[in-house]
């Protein structure tokens, strides 16, 4: 209550600067509780079979697998009950189970040798994918973002609250802070996909000392993302209720072909030389259609039914590689391994200045553990020294090089008998291209050796470096260049990347009724921007970018930055309030965006003879810093947040919000949602019995397995947000906005061998 007695929600804020008292705490999380959560238990079936068979000329394999899942986002019942009860309005699958998918596919191989010369290997496969995907992350139709916005309480009649447990169409939110479920899950969002794979490869052997091969392949993928709202359904948002719907509609085509001639030379007893040639082509395509309709009479759900149509096409865009490469092979006495190769590329994206790459390799592999003036030891029973060099790069990609033009109306002064002017249409600059635009290119080297030890451990260590250059970065341009597209693509960086990687696979313990193996496997990475070139004027650029992640030279490709801030509680009353918080002016960098350690063990242990084996994988990532902007936006938005009413939250967790809410702090700060992300995960668990004979042969199996596994068991973080790999981005820099955490499963499953 404040001064006057009338009661108000109080914050520690406003406690503390003597504005109100606080004199009872409440709290209620719709995600939490029972009756409100829409998360709930799922269930997935999957089934599949595959048959081989055929002679010594012709053989074949057949395969197919149908599989459902309905996730664990579903409609609480308090919120079926709006929708059928109160409103007369009868319950849809989508509404119920908004999160759903549902594939099958099929695959047939054909392999048939037409002479002892000549073989052939035709491969087909079909998969059609159905996905449901509810309303969530960053979007204010999202149950999360509703359920978030709680009041702290899911009733009427709490004195000084203008919360309201009636919706705007009369349904019950039940603590919910913007629309119920019933109305959220009518919001369908539908991605749908079937995809076509062919390939046939030929292989002809005229010579016992040469091989050639051609082989050509077909993927052909076509996408529907469908989003709709029927009439009188979905939140109460603007004019949504009306009825809308939007389709976007993809085609993917992808051809290649290739051909390779390798011939093999006995130079001397001990030296075995290969020569390859080869060449490939490929052409990637891309064409779709966007189509949106709104104001849908009742019953209806496409754009063709709505009463106001829009369409348009996207660009068409195809890129398209041809590759020519020679290679050379040396085996000496087979235990040193030599190799080199070049390789010339040209690729449709390049700008019109620049036709044609070249990409030099090699490596080299000697098993040093085989020669005369290596040392002998009892425990090491191999060891392989290896080494490489090798250049690659990355196009542009789609049309980016090319000067592209859009249609304008313009509307021409008068002139006589038209005095108010014609419309006239017109070109208009979209984008300026780049006719100097070529590929990234990377050259690496990479070091490392293999080692067999104690009968029963293979050792693999790795060192590499990258270099990156003419890295591909958008260049701001002004807005007097008559462009729409303000940036151009152009070939700016260089990048610096090493690390390590190690990895062990032993066997702990080998006796005839029990074994166990362990697999381990751990990486290192850093990464350096070593220059982001010139800009316009001719100066060189120190930082691209101003917000949370800059690339910066110096520092690490998308580098986290924030305004760093100091507190201290100088009253001592347990409350941080904006006075005890002193934010910098001047952004600092803050880490790594990307996990630079990753870590992971793999125990397998075998019982009874090898009939029961139980695996159990764990792995890690640290290293860098993950923006929790789930926290970060509630606790600057909404007075109901955690840290804003209790007055055990810790201080440093206090302090984060008062330096990153605008209304508390004239300069705000995120700095302190840049939390630490490293995690350890129990990622699976899983234990195959094989049956014995005489079960599987009741069901006429020659022989079965039931297999049990678990994914995605526990976590353990500091990070205080959902998960560690809660992602609602698909670019390059993870993202946490109102997401879930990646669902825990438990499978059971059987194979039969007939």
């Amino acid at each position: 209550h404040n001064g006057s007695g009338k009661l108000q929600r109080c914050v520690l804020v406003s406690e503390s600067q003597g504005s109100c008292a606080l004199d009872s705490l409440t709290s209620f999380n719709v995600l939490l509780n029972p009756a409100t959560t829409p998360i709930a238990l799922g269930n997935r079936r999957a089934y599949g079979g595959q048959t081989s068979g055929g002679s010594d000329q012709v053989r074949f394999f057949v395969s197919g697998d149908w599989q459902n899942e309905i996730g664990p986002v579903q409609m609480p019942a308090f919120a079926q009950t709006s929708l059928v009860d109160s409103m007369g309005t009868p319950m849809r699958d989508e509404w119920l189970h908004p999160e759903a998918f549902q594939s099958y596919s099929a695959r047939a191989n054909l392999n048939a040798t037409l002479s002892p010369k000549v073989d052939l290997a035709v491969t087909a496969g079909y998969t059609n994918t159905n996905q449901r995907i509810p309303q969530t992350d960053n979007n204010i139709n999202s149950f999360i973002y509703s359920a978030r916005n709680n009041p702290g309480f899911n009733h009427n009649g709490v004195p000084g609250m203008t919360y309201s447990e009636t919706g705007s169409l009369g349904e019950f939110r039940n603590g919910y802070g913007v629309f119920s479920p019933a109305q959220i899950f009518q919001d369908l969002n539908t991605n749908g996909s079937q995809r076509l794979i062919g390939s046939g490869n030929l292989q002809w052997r005229p010579f016992d000392w040469m091989s050639n091969q051609g082989s050509m392949g077909l993927d052909l993928a076509s996408v529907d993302q469908i989003h709709l709202c029927r009439f009188n359904e979905c939140p109460n948002l603007g004019t949504t209720r009306q009825g809308q719907v939007r389709q976007n509609h993809n085609n993917l085509r992808n051809f290649s072909f290739k051909l390779v001639s390798n011939s093999h030379w006995q130079a001397r007893r001990d030296l075995l030389v290969t020569t390859t040639f080869g060449a490939d082509y490929t052409n990637k395509e891309l064409d779709g259609v966007f189509a949106s309709g709104t104001n849908l009479p009742p019953g209806a759900q496409t754009v063709g039914q709505a009463a106001v149509q829009s369409a348009a096409n996207t660009l068409q865009t195809v890129d398209k590689t041809l590759g020519i490469y020679v290679q050379e092979e040396a085996a000496f006495r087979d235990r040193m391994f030599l190799t080199v190769a070049a390789r010339t590329d040209q690729n449709s994206s390049f700008g019109e200045n620049f036709q044609r790459i070249v990409y030099p390799k090699a490596s080299l592999s000697w098993i040093l553990s085989d020669e005369d003036f290596f040392p002998k030891y009892h425990w090491l029973n191999q060891f392989r020294l290896r080494s490489a060099y090798g250049a690659s790069g990355v196009s542009p990609g789609g049309t980016v090089a090319l000067r592209t033009f859009q249609a304008q109306t313009a509307n021409i002064a008068g002139v006589p008998g038209a005095p108010s002017g014609t419309d006239t249409p017109g070109l208009i600059a979209n984008a300026l291209g780049n006719a100097n635009l070529k590929p990234e290119r990377s050259a690496e080297f990479e070091g490392g050796f293999d080692a067999d030890v104690f009968d029963r451990a293979h050792v693999s260590f790795t060192y590499y470096s990258k270099q990156t250059h003419d890295a591909l970065i958008s260049q701001q341009i002004a807005s007097s260049s008559g462009a729409s597209a303000l940036s151009v693509l152009k070939n700016l960086a260089s990048v610096q990347n090493s690390g390590l990687e190690l990895e062990i696979n032993t066997t702990l313990l080998n006796l005839r009724r029990v074994e166990w193996d362990v697999t381990v496997a751990a990486s290192h990475n850093s990464n350096k921007i070593v220059s982001l070139g010139k800009d316009p004027t001719g100066k060189a650029n120190a930082t691209i970018g101003t917000g949370l992640y800059r690339d910066s030279v110096g520092l690490p490709v998308n580098a986290v930055f924030a305004r760093p801030y100091t507190y201290s509680d100088l009253n001592h009353d347990g409350i941080i309030t904006p006075n005890e918080v002193t934010v910098s002016p001047n952004y600092a960098y803050a880490g790594y965006s990307a996990p630079r350690d990753i870590f992971s063990v793999t125990n397998g242990l075998d019982l009874f003879n090898h009939m029961l084996r139980i695996t159990v994988l764990t792995d890690y990532k640290g290293g860098y810093d993950l923006y929790n902007n789930t926290n970060a936006f509630y606790s600057a938005n909404f007075s109901s947040w955690y840290s804003n009413n209790v007055k055990s939250t810790p201080l440093w967790d206090q302090a984060r919000g008062v330096a990153n809410s605008a209304a508390k702090n004239p300069t705000p700060s995120n700095a302190g949602f840049v939390e630490n992300g490293q995690f350890w995960k129990l990622r699976e668990v899983s234990a195959a019995l094989t049956l014995p004979h005489a079960v599987a042969g009741r069901i006429r199996a020659s022989d079965a397995q039931l297999v049990f596994s678990a994914r995605n068991l526990h976590t353990w973080t500091n990070y205080s947000g959902p998960d560690p790999e809660a992602n609602y981005s698909t670019g390059d820099i993870q993202q946490d906005f109102s997401d879930i955490a990646p669902p825990t499963y438990f499978i059971v499953r059987l194979n039969l061998h007939y």
